[in-house]
């Protein structure tokens, strides 16, 4: 009870000095595997965002969502204009207010501010403004306005706090007119302490390395004249990246969208009182969400009773698995998988006493179509058990089980058609559960439930399917 306390205040303090220090986002802020959830969790529950922009701005929203696809708990987030955000999400309000930094002049985005902080949007407390291309024509004293703007704002609402902007690359280089602007914004921000959020540097690098793509004279699209695409490029020589790349990006390669929506993540951070330490060029990106690759044992080596998986003819409890889960994906080496044969209700178990907080496998069905999960059930070999949460799903429906009751919805994809790619997470009193990146499920649970001990099952229902691969984690 102590070290909770004392680590909460510890949180407390260093939040409240680190909001007020200097904050600069740039291309060393991609790795977002590096921070620790809570820092993630505590922007989610702290910060209630407004973000104004146009297109080019679009990028950072588009990034976002791929790691939301890739990680539904933890990099959930809502446009919703709702004053509270559900559990569990951050609340930004996307386009609120319209316009952005020159549009459609260069000073009314000051005004649009005020007004809907005075109004509808007083429960806001971070602004962001992005610009289209305004920067690339823009003059010392339009820049300078900018900033002075900016710093009445920081004045009249000190509960708020701003986040200034860079202007995309328009290829003219290190000595065009761009460059020279954005530095003027970036030495402002150094020498004041504000929070940058650096839209120019981050679209100058490859994910990986020190090449400065803007001194090449770079693109917004990640062209670099006659060069090629850097981005392109990049992906070609890399293409086991641990990346998770939006479908598109306004105006640009989704690689760079993928970029600036993880240093959007890192900026929450370090806003919520992460400290980073020293800031380097990025020598790996690390996944955000955990990747199974073969590997030559089980992990953790569970030793002989392993084989027992391959071999049996109802639901087995696997008792091998550590008593908080497993601490790698757990990957049969001789590409089997773990077999759940054909019968009424077969499958795999967990029999013990145990919170899942987590909750990852992936499975291939391989005749039937409607399979199962339970976790921190008291299972008596019921479909429907009075305790835990489950999860059922065929062609036709889908259900979320919550201490026996079952909530059905429509199927929203086909289970007999490939690998699936279950995660299911319990975060704030809410139970998450995606398929193949695609939210079926994100709902508020009895608290006494998350914090349930029991069993973990896998398995099907006149089917047979193949485990290829499972994770869990829980207390």
């Amino acid at each position: 009870m102590f070290r909770s306390f004392a680590s909460a205040l510890v949180l407390t303090l260093v939040t409240t000095l680190s909001v007020s220090a200097q904050i600069i986002i740039d291309h060393r802020c991609t790795d977002i595997a590096r921070i620790p959830d809570r820092y993630i969790e505590k922007a989610k529950n702290d910060f209630r965002i407004s973000y104004g922009h146009t297109s080019h701005g679009s990028q950072i929203i588009s990034g976002m969502q791929a790691l939301q696809k890739a990680n539904p708990a933890l990099y959930n987030f809502t446009t919703s204009r709702s004053s509270n955000a559900p559990n569990g999400a951050l609340s930004l309000w996307d386009r609120i207010p319209k316009g952005d930094l020159g549009n459609p002049n260069r000073e009314d985005w000051a005004k649009r501010t005020e007004d809907f902080l005075k109004s509808s949007g007083k429960s806001r407390n971070v602004v962001v403004w992005s610009w289209c291309g305004q920067v690339s024509k823009a003059s010392r004293g339009d820049i300078q306005t900018y900033l002075k703007l900016m710093e009445d704002l920081e004045k009249d609402f000190p509960n708020v706090k701003f986040v200034y902007m860079t202007g995309h690359l328009d290829g003219t280089g290190e000595k065009g007119n761009l460059n020279k602007r954005n530095e003027q914004i970036r030495e402002f921000c150094r020498r004041n302490k504000k929070i940058l959020f650096d839209f120019a540097d981050i679209e100058s690098y490859a994910p990986t390395g020190s090449t400065n793509y803007m001194k090449m004279g770079a693109r917004d699209n990640c062209q670099v004249g006659r060069k090629g695409n850097w981005a392109e490029i990049w992906l070609q020589k890399n293409p086991d990246n641990k990346l998770i790349l939006p479908d598109r990006a306004a105006h640009t390669h989704p690689l760079n969208g993928a970029l600036k929506g993880r240093a959007f993540w890192w900026m929450l951070a370090e806003m919520a009182g992460w400290n980073p330490g020293s800031k380097n060029h990025n020598s790996q990106i690390r996944p955000v969400t955990r990747t199974v690759t073969a590997v030559s044992q089980p992990a953790d080596n569970p030793g002989k009773e392993t084989q027992r998986l391959y071999d049996f003819k109802k639901i087995l409890d696997y008792r091998p698995w550590a008593t908080i889960g497993t601490d790698k994906p757990f990957i049969p080496a001789d590409g089997t998988g773990i077999e759940v044969p054909y019968g009424k209700r077969t499958g795999i178990i967990y029999r013990g006493q145990l919170c899942v907080k987590e909750l990852e496998f992936k499975m291939e069905l391989k005749r039937g179509e409607t399979v199962f999960w339970y976790i921190n059930t008291d299972w008596n070999g019921s479909l429907n058990p009075t305790t835990g949460l489950g999860g059922i799903i065929n062609n036709r429906y889908c259900g979320l089980v919550i201490n026996g009751q079952s909530d059905k919805e429509k199927s929203p994809i086909r289970i007999n058609s490939g690998e699936l790619h279950f995660q299911i997470g319990i975060k704030n009193n809410k139970v998450y559960w995606a398929i193949n990146g695609k939210m079926l499920f994100n709902k508020s649970i009895p608290p006494e439930l998350a914090e349930h001990k029991g069993s973990l099952i896998i398995g099907g229902i006149k089917s047979q399917a193949k485990v290829n691969a499972i994770f869990f984690k829980g207390m």
